[in-house]
């Protein structure tokens, strides 16, 4: 009697496992098929944000440089004005940050003009889980690029308070990294 409850404790066990190796098996060919696709897609959403922060006056970017010790920020990308290189458009940060109402990843275009003040770019967004994305995305970021200024900047309230003051904080460290950098040209 003891015999056969084990020969069948080991059956339902051999069973178990081929369904696991088999599930195991479907789920890492999944991967290895969606993999590059899923790479392809993020650097398309970064390819058109980068394009977004200085619309007309970027063509060519360099890789991400990576920033230390700030809270908001983790690098930027140089921003060239032509496809060879050559002059620089401005820099586009990396920015990432999260709250109660989710998190944000996006990129700032940041620069100076002819007489070293401040220009900012525009805002390219790569991901916003924000409950509130669509009101975020639709007034404040769409307020903003259309006119990047510090004055729309402080204006958070637009209905997704908590996501604007979080995008202002990303910026507001992108900013004072840069201004305090080598890049800021004194």
């Amino acid at each position: 009697m003891e015999k056969k409850n084990i020969l069948h404790y080991l059956k339902v066990g051999g069973l178990l496992a081929a369904v696991s190796a088999v599930a195991a098996g479907l789920v890492g060919l999944t991967y290895l098929v969606t993999d590059p696709i899923s790479k392809d897609n993020q650097k398309k959403i970064l390819d058109n944000a980068l394009s977004t922060c200085f619309r007309d006056d970027a063509n060519r970017f360099s890789e991400f440089v990576e920033v230390k010790d700030k809270e908001y920020i983790s690098g930027y990308y140089i921003c060239y004005q032509n496809a060879e290189g050559g002059d620089v458009a401005g820099y586009a940060f990396r920015g990432k940050g999260s709250n109660t109402y989710g998190s944000i990843d996006l990129l700032i275009g940041l620069t100076q003009d002819e007489s070293k003040s401040l220009v900012y770019g525009k805002m390219g967004m790569l991901n916003d889980t924000q409950s509130y994305k669509t009101t975020l995305e639709g007034k404040y970021v769409t307020d903003f690029n259309e006119n990047p200024s510090q004055e729309n900047l402080n204006d958070v309230s637009c209905g997704a308070t908590y996501g604007a003051r979080l995008i202002k904080k990303i910026i507001t460290d992108a900013v004072t990294y840069y201004q305090g950098s080598e890049l800021w040209k004194k």
